[in-house]
Formats: structure tokens, C-alpha cells, sequence
């Protein structure tokens, strides 16, 4: 309990970040050596590439609302595995907004400090793939 306690914090300061378009608080909960993984994009693996990937991200499209439920979590020793999903809310520069709704799995990993950082994280949208390039 107390673990998922301390992900579904660092989840919600994740997500205000992301509406406040607050890059250092919407990454907060990587580790330096975290791997990243969204659609349609290439694995983002370290803090300054999950920085870079986040901050191209924002510089497009702005965060109105976002929400993580986390479902699960297992424990074993100083790693947790997460599983939960989100809904977000984004509008891209010159666009209305978009609703979108999906799952994902977060490994954390307990730190010196006591602290949990993801380690690794990937999700995917529950909606329809997006049209191909003609």
C-alpha cells in the first residue's frame, strides 16, 4: 500500500505538471536511466532524451487535462511493476482539442533516497490507430 501510495503521488504531480506545461514536474518521476516508450515516436532512453522527447511533445501540443489511474501494482524488493491507464486531453497548435484514452506499465525502481523513480515506461492508446500519410 505504501508504494502504491508513493506511485499514484508522483503520478498526479506528473500529470498536473503536464497541464501547467511544466516540463521539470512532467518528467519528475523518470530516473536518469529510464527508457521511455511512446507511440509513434522512437524510445527516448536517458533523462536528457526523455527531456528533449517531452519538451518537443509541449512545444507542439498543449496538455488540457490529464489523469493516471494506476490498477496495479506488484512488488518485489526494491522494484515495482505498474500497470494503469490514462485520459488526456491535448490541442495541437491551431487544432481542437483531442480526447484520448489508453493504458500503460511503468517499472519502478526504489532509490538510495527511498524514493520510487521509473525505471521504464510505455503506453498505448486504446483508440484506432491514426490515419497513414498520403
Amino acid at each position: 500500500a505504501e508504494v502504491r501510495a508513493a506511485i499514484e503521488a508522483g503520478n498526479q504531480r506528473a500529470a498536473a505538471g503536464m497541464v501547467a506545461g511544466d516540463l521539470a514536474a512532467s518528467i519528475t518521476n523518470y530516473a536518469d536511466d529510464a527508457v521511455v516508450m511512446m507511440p509513434g515516436m522512437p524510445m527516448m532512453t536517458g533523462r536528457p532524451a526523455i527531456e528533449a522527447g517531452m519538451k518537443g511533445m509541449m512545444d507542439m501540443m498543449k496538455v488540457d487535462a490529464a489523469s493516471f489511474t494506476t490498477t496495479d501494482v506488484m512488488v518485489s524488493g526494491d522494484m515495482a511493476i505498474e500497470t494503469g491507464t490514462y485520459d488526456m486531453t491535448t490541442t495541437m497548435k491551431g487544432a481542437k482539442p483531442v480526447s484520448d484514452k489508453g493504458k500503460y506499465m511503468t517499472l519502478w525502481k526504489r532509490q538510495s533516497d527511498g524514493s520510487w523513480k521509473a525505471i521504464r515506461d510505455i503506453n498505448n492508446s486504446d483508440g484506432p490507430p491514426p490515419p497513414a500519410a498520403k
